[in-house]
């Protein structure tokens, strides 16, 4: 059996979107004793979303939102997946609070 590439799901994008994760800063640690990994996990995704949040009031004040095709929801690692155009994705290199830009419509294979 061999292997196939996996397809992104989603539906299909507008021409020249590309996919990006936008790698945010990561909240400042100011607890001495980390809480139950529950409330951290919750801490971390809430962090996350304030970032996206701050990164969509940023992209509209620069007017560039219609720009946008899609931003994904928050996560744990200080990860949120953008769709929008190249253009955009070179601004947010440069947003505030933005540590990297990095691909993110790479093909994955399945491992058996």
């Amino acid at each position: 059996m061999g292997r196939e590439p996996v397809e992104p799901m989603g539906h299909p994008r507008r021409p020249g979107m590309v996919e990006v994760l936008v790698i945010v800063r990561p909240p400042a640690r100011e607890v001495a004793t980390p809480p139950d990994r529950g409330a951290e996990y919750r801490y971390l995704v809430e962090e996350t979303q304030r970032a996206k949040d701050r990164l969509i009031d940023w992209l509209k004040s620069a007017s560039v939102w219609d720009e946008v095709e899609e931003v994904g929801e928050p996560n744990a690692f200080n990860i949120i997946p953008f769709v929008c155009s190249r253009h955009v994705a070179s601004l947010l290199k440069k947003a505030p609070g933005v540590e990297g830009v990095a691909p993110g419509d790479a093909r994955i294979d399945l491992i058996e």
